[in-house]
Order: structure tokens, then sequence, then C-alpha cells
């Protein structure tokens, strides 16, 4: 029915090093050691409200794919965009 293929991530790493910078003095380096530090926090700001305004670094991460689906989805795809 739907298909979704060739799923891509991009960014991952820079918005999730990004949530912390409201904390930040400095400069952030974007190693490993880093993006290791600042998972704890991207994951409770994921977990809060959308309204809140605290999971805003999610909007960084860009996620392309190929999809296949029906084309009576069309229509119900544009009057609930």
């Amino acid at each position: 029915m739907v298909t979704i293929s060739n799923v891509k991530v991009y960014d991952l790493k820079e918005s999730v090093i990004a949530c912390r910078n409201a904390m930040r003095t400095t400069i952030p380096e974007y190693t490993e050691e880093e993006f290791k530090k600042s998972i704890e926090r991207a994951i409770k700001l994921a977990k809060a409200p959308s309204n809140s305004g605290h999971p805003n670094f999610l909007t960084g991460i860009r996620v392309s794919f190929d999809i296949v689906y029906p084309n009576y989805f069309t229509p119900e795809l544009q009057r609930y965009h």
C-alpha cells in the first residue's frame, strides 16, 4: 500500500549539539564527544510539548525519502495538509 524507501537523515549531529547553545559561553566543537554530551539534553527537550518552544532544535534535522502511495491518497493529503 504505502512504501517508504531511500531514507536519509541530514544535520542530526549538528542540531543535537546546537540544542545546548542557550547554556553555552563558548563556541561548540562538533565532535563525537560533544554529541554524546548533548544527546541526553536533546532527548529531554524532544519530550517537551511542541508548543513550548523547547524542541525547536528538531526543525534543524532534515529527512528525505521516496514514498509510493495509491493515487486516491492525493486529494486527502491536499485536504488535510
